[in-house]
């Protein structure tokens, strides 16, 4: 398994683990989600990975299958006189395909 930064290429399979995702909410909480449904479409995940403080890392096979994501958020540290400027980077959504929740990611 390798991990790098997603590309067009993997927003089909990124949309269908968001699908996954949608699907275990919509069954949860019918009244709020809607099922068949993704968060984001086609056009807004190509926009996201265009921009450069919000990265989204793809965990893919050996084929370059994309397997899992993670939706992150690079974020610089204000202005103190007490702590020297760094960045952290946060991970927000991340999702992998059922068969490789075990194998402890």
């Amino acid at each position: 398994m390798k991990i790098r930064k997603a590309e067009k290429k993997d927003i089909p399979r990124i949309l269908a683990l968001l699908g996954q995702v949608l699907q275990i909410h919509a069954e949860i909480r019918p009244d709020i989600f809607i099922p068949g449904t993704t968060k984001y479409t086609p056009c807004e995940l190509t926009e996201l990975l265009q921009q450069e403080n919000h990265p989204i890392y793809v965990a893919v096979d050996e084929d370059d299958l994309c397997m899992g994501y993670a939706f992150c958020q690079l974020r610089e540290q204000p202005f103190s006189t007490n702590m020297v400027p760094f960045k952290s980077l946060f991970i927000g959504k991340r999702q992998i395909i059922p068969r490789l929740a075990n194998n402890r990611f």
